[in-house]
């Protein structure tokens, strides 16, 4: 990884007829970036906290890297800072870890966070972490247990221990004896 001047070298060069010539070479290495970050895509599932760390897939061969900003739906923040989205918070830290608590119930895409990573040599590079939050189903329905005297009609509503963030529930079948019938 060196860059620089290399020391002067100094040469002579002869001909067929012994005539020689002194001259000197001088060679510069010019500093490129060697800094690497590739971009991150996560998947979680819905209700789920995101975490994970935008440097493990970063290189650099000039020194210890950070993350010092980013960017999400149009606001820069510090690398630390917690932000509140509308799908949920987000922290991202300098040493590359983040976390991402999405808010009850959300499901879809995270805004694309893009992050400034600097390394020793004060190189930077922009790279994005992509969030996808995947629908689970938030239906629960316990079993019903129901005991009557005999000559006693039973009622009651099957849907009384039922739970759903998803809207109204309705039955649409039911199996008695192995043979199903339509709800209705």
């Amino acid at each position: 990884n060196f860059n620089g001047a290399v020391p002067v070298i100094s040469y002579t060069v002869t001909d067929g007829a012994g005539d020689t010539e002194s001259s000197t070479l001088t060679i510069s290495v010019t500093p490129v970036s060697d800094l690497s970050d590739d971009n991150e895509n996560v998947t979680v599932a819905e209700d789920t906290i995101a975490t994970g760390n935008v440097l493990d897939n970063a290189a650099t061969a000039d020194g210890p890297l950070t993350v010092t900003s980013f960017t999400v739906d149009g606001n820069t923040y510090n690398a630390g800072d917690t932000v509140t989205l509308t799908e949920g918070q987000l922290t991202l830290n300098t040493d590359g870890s983040y976390t991402f608590t999405p808010n009850d119930n959300f499901n879809g895409v995270v805004p694309v966070i893009s992050y400034t990573v600097t390394d020793g040599a004060g190189d930077t590079e922009i790279s994005t972490l992509t969030i996808s939050v995947n629908p689970v189903s938030d239906l629960s329905d316990d079993s019903e247990t129901v005991s009557v005297v005999e000559d006693t009609t039973a009622t009651g509503n099957v849907l009384d221990n039922a739970a759903t963030a998803d809207g109204p529930l309705t039955v649409t079948s039911f199996t008695v004896d192995g043979n199903t019938y339509n709800a209705g």
